[in-house]
């Protein structure tokens, strides 16, 4: 079931559109803590919970809390494991290009030598755009 756009709120519309609050846009609070994991799950949690009941409170409303709470953690935990895992692919392939590169500057490895699927997909997309 789609969100009926036209019916949001502003406020709901702008937050549906938002970036993730992680890194440099978590509050100071967040990132300040000992078990920083855990707090920041429960602030993308608590993120989400209150923007899917801003936006569509009558598809949440007869769904008991602690359940509507359970399921929202599940996909802010799915959320947060992808990003971390591009994040992780990234930090791969910027290591293989400091790696690799002689002068410091340029990596001449094309997308069937690259150990990194990142920067192969990367290179490949380069390819089919030149």
């Amino acid at each position: 079931a789609a969100i009926d756009e036209v019916n949001l709120t502003d406020t709901a519309y702008w937050r549906l559109l938002s970036p993730v609050p992680v890194g440099c846009l978590l509050p100071e609070s967040v990132r300040n803590m000992s078990g920083h994991s855990a707090m920041l799950l429960r602030h993308l949690t608590d993120e989400l919970q209150s923007t899917l009941a801003a936006c569509e409170r009558e598809r949440w409303q007869d769904l008991p809390l602690a359940q509507f709470r359970a399921i929202v953690e599940e996909v802010a935990t799915s959320l947060l494991t992808r990003q971390l895992q591009v994040l992780e692919s990234q930090e791969e392939a910027y290591r293989e290009v400091v790696e690799g590169s002689l002068d410091g500057v340029f990596y001449a490895c094309g997308p069937k030598e690259t150990r990194s699927e990142y920067r192969r997909q990367t290179l490949e997309h380069q390819i089919l755009e030149d």
